[in-house]
């Protein structure tokens, strides 16, 4: 039985593969991305998100590749465990 963080790195290399294979290339356009954080992570999608969207894209080819994502999750993973430290430090 895998353990949970085994887990978090299969359910990002799924949902990649997932939203990347809509139109058969190994990448995520833009509306891929969107369509993405709405069904994936409703809860983030703002305003905020949306700079994060056109972030994705380091190399500016127009589309998203699996490194770009993964950076973007761990980035977003970053911020996300400030967030939680701080959280706890007010608790």
């Amino acid at each position: 039985m895998p353990s949970p963080l085994e887990n978090a790195v299969e359910t990002l290399i799924d949902v990649f593969h997932k939203y990347a294979a809509k139109d058969g290339a190994p990448t995520m356009s833009r509306s891929e991305i969107l369509t993405m954080f709405q069904k994936e992570m409703p809860g983030y999608v703002s305003v905020r998100n949306f700079t994060l969207m056109s972030n994705m894209d380091m190399n500016n080819d127009g589309d998203v590749d699996f490194l770009e994502f993964i950076i973007v999750f761990s980035s977003l993973t970053i911020v996300c465990n400030q967030c939680f430290v701080e959280h706890l430090k007010k608790a």
